[in-house]
């Protein structure tokens, strides 16, 4: 990535969030003091890290604006790292959205950004969370975020696949997207295709995710939920950039 002549260490975490938010607070926690000890500028975490489950445990899970801020900025002090988290389910009023937090190493907020492209899958379970009659989708476009020297576009999941966002923001050094669907699917979900006709693949995720790049000449950094052992897998990314 190009950036001056500045290095940023991106910890990517893959996690299988669970509908008890107290097992994905732990592994979010382990994750910060992990990567904080590696060395990291910020931490990435996947769509929905603090709760995945049917539509009570979503919206038990959800908080008003000040809340998770002061949450997520304690998480942030007590590892002294930077930390892009969500969506996480917030409660405004009546209304529910999917937000992304970023939150710098002091626990300050950087940024934010409500969901816009809410994605139209229906699961056949009753109790399952449908994101287009769950959540409101947000109506502001996202800010990129300027954090050591690197501006940070914001996105999730969805949100790849219209490029009309990521031109908002440009320019940027590094876009992030925030996902919740592996990048290789199998089952239902696997078959279930998006409201553009086409499969989510790894392909096609790769293929979005590198064209999005290719446009805005910026890299491109996912973090993706993992359907194995409840918990948090850390991986880290060093990028190099020069402008």
């Amino acid at each position: 990535m190009m950036s001056g002549e500045t290095t940023f260490r991106l910890g990517l975490c893959q996690m299988n969030t669970v509908a008890d938010e107290s097992t994905n607070i732990a592994a979010i926690q382990q994750s910060l003091g992990y990567f904080a000890a590696d060395g990291c500028d910020m931490a990435l975490f996947p769509e929905y890290a603090f709760c995945l489950g049917g539509r009570a445990a979503m919206r038990a899970a959800a908080r008003e604006d000040g809340a998770w801020r002061e949450l997520l900025g304690r998480f942030c002090r007590e590892a002294g790292m930077a930390a892009l988290f969500g969506g996480v389910v917030l409660r405004d009023g009546d209304k529910l959205y999917d937000r992304a937090y970023v939150m710098d190493e002091q626990g300050a907020l950087l940024g934010c950004y409500d969901k816009m492209h809410l994605f139209p899958f229906r699961p056949e379970h009753p109790e399952a969370m449908i994101e287009t009659e769950f959540f409101t989708p947000g109506l502001a476009l996202p800010r990129p975020v300027l954090y050591r020297g690197w501006r940070i576009g914001l996105s999730i999941c969805f949100d790849l696949r219209f490029p009309e966002l990521y031109v908002a923001q440009w320019p940027c050094d590094l876009l992030v997207v925030r996902r919740l669907l592996p990048l290789t699917q199998g089952g239902r979900i696997g078959r279930c295709c998006c409201a553009h006709g086409r499969l989510k693949t790894r392909a096609g995720w790769q293929a979005w995710g590198r064209a999005a790049s290719m446009r805005r000449r910026a890299w491109n950094s996912m973090a993706i939920r993992r359907f194995t052992t409840p918990g948090a897998y850390p991986s880290r990314k060093c990028l190099t950039t020069g402008r």
